[in-house]
């Protein structure tokens, strides 16, 4: 299992603690230095380096031409047939003329126009209702010829990302989606979860004692709907900068309780393999792999060659606070291949995934030792588990309540309720306080379930 781990973390870039590991060798070799005032360099060297090596392209030496023919023979007649009627230059409509628009789009001519046309057709808000429809492939060609312009130009269009936001949910095609066509097996792609910021205060206490005054790291936007997506949250400069100052307070204060720090004399490989596995438990909420208590290990050697015991474990401690899995719940798929090629979630994976679906808390001792036993396998398995939580009182599910209150939105009720004179004569602070009405849908939310 360990094996495959590594494997399928590589392919996704996900190598122990290789999130981290600009960080980590800058701070080793920077010791005097305060990690504040190395934030802003880490996080711009973390998240800026790959974006940059995609940004400054090569230059062309060679021109690059609109592909004039593809538009004469294939997009102008679609746009003469199913636009002209709507957006010439007589008739107009939302001031959108397509009777003129250029066809080189290489050299960023009518780019915006151009997108709005791709984004209209994608969705298929046009031709409208009631207007003839062209054929499925006639769209197809003229979105080829429109992306492929747009990447000449270097705009390459941002509409395929945003189709992937949950608010463009409406737009999916249901012909398609339900009549049969599509005969490939389900299923759902490899997800980073970015930790809640719910979880986060729920397990800070694993830094120890100074925790209770950490930095929330993981916002969330005061948003209409569902808040919580894998593909639209991210440790972008901001989070990281938080989980740097919170892991910094969290080692200054943890250092003063380890006999490894407080010692001048190097620990054995045993001791301090111990130190690190029991930190990394609290942390990750696993045991380590031993290629990760190895680069641990070279660390603290590393580090106390030059500023001693004391910075080099404070810089451990760091780095393990710093590791990818506290930051992300992994999700893709670690477990065996079907005969579809697709990967069920390791045992540790659904373990992580039922106890966030259900409560904002790590797994309990009955999931992860189910999870350690091999009885976290199959769908019958994590049924069983799924029951198990619900049907135990004591285990507070606050995501179940959540999931109402953010998919209804009543919880955004009490911001309507402004004016006094025509709502009753509701008192702020007296009976009818307005957030009681949001209680009441809770409890009756809870009474149907």
């Amino acid at each position: 299992m360990s094996r495959d781990r590594e494997i399928n973390a590589a392919r996704r870039g996900l190598q122990a603690d290789a999130d981290f590991q600009p960080q980590i060798a800058l701070l080793t070799k920077t010791l005097n230095t305060s990690v504040f005032c190395l934030v802003m360099v880490l996080t711009a060297n973390l998240l800026c380096s790959s974006n940059l090596l995609f940004a400054q392209a090569d230059q062309a030496t060679t021109p690059i031409f609109a592909d004039k023919k593809a538009f004469d023979e294939t997009v102008s007649p679609f746009l003469r047939k199913y636009c002209a009627d709507c957006h010439g230059e007589i008739s107009n409509e939302s001031d959108v003329v397509l009777s003129s628009i250029s066809f080189d789009l290489a050299s960023g001519h009518d780019i915006e126009l151009w997108n709005t046309v791709l984004r209209q057709l994608h969705v298929e808000e046009m031709p409208p209702t009631g207007s003839d429809q062209p054929e499925q492939h006639e769209r197809d060609a003229v979105m080829l010829w429109i992306n492929a312009e747009l990447k000449k130009s270097g705009n390459v269009s941002d509409l395929y990302s945003k189709l992937e936001s949950p608010s463009f949910g409406n737009y999916v095609n249901r012909e398609k989606l339900f009549s049969g066509e599509i005969t490939a097996e389900p299923f759902s792609p490899a997800r980073l979860w970015r930790t809640s910021p719910d979880v986060f205060e729920n397990v800070k206490s694993s830094y120890g004692q100074v925790a209770q005054d950490f930095r929330q790291p993981f916002p969330l936007e005061d948003k209409v709907g569902i808040k919580d997506y894998a593909n639209l949250l991210f440790a972008d400069s901001a989070v990281v900068s938080v989980l740097m100052s919170n892991a910094a307070c969290a080692a200054d204060e943890l250092i003063k309780h380890s006999p490894i720090a407080s010692s001048d004399i190097s620990p054995s490989d045993d001791t301090l393999a111990s130190a690190i596995s029991e930190h990394f438990s609290k942390v990750v909420y696993r045991e380590p792999l031993q290629e990760e208590i190895r680069k641990y290990s070279e660390l603290f050697k590393k580090s106390a060659k030059e500023g001693g015991n004391a910075e080099a474990m404070r810089l451990v401690l760091m780095a393990v606070m710093l590791h990818h899995e506290s930051v992300y719940r992994v999700e893709i798929g670690l477990g065996k291949a079907d005969a579809h090629g697709r990967r069920i979630l390791s045992s540790t994976e659904m373990a992580f995934a039922i106890a966030f679906a259900l409560t904002d808390r790590r797994p309990d001792a009955a999931l992860l030792q189910a999870a350690e036993a091999g009885k976290l396998n199959s769908s019958t398995d994590a049924q069983f588990q799924v029951a198990r939580i619900l049907q135990n009182d004591a285990i507070n599910k606050p995501r179940i309540l959540r999931f109402f209150q953010e998919f209804f939105g009543y919880t955004r009720a009490h911001k309507v309720f402004k004016d006094e004179n025509r709502s009753g004569g509701f008192a702020y602070y007296g009976e009818n306080y307005p957030a009681m009405y949001e209680k009441d849908a809770d409890f009756f939310v809870m009474n149907i379930l």
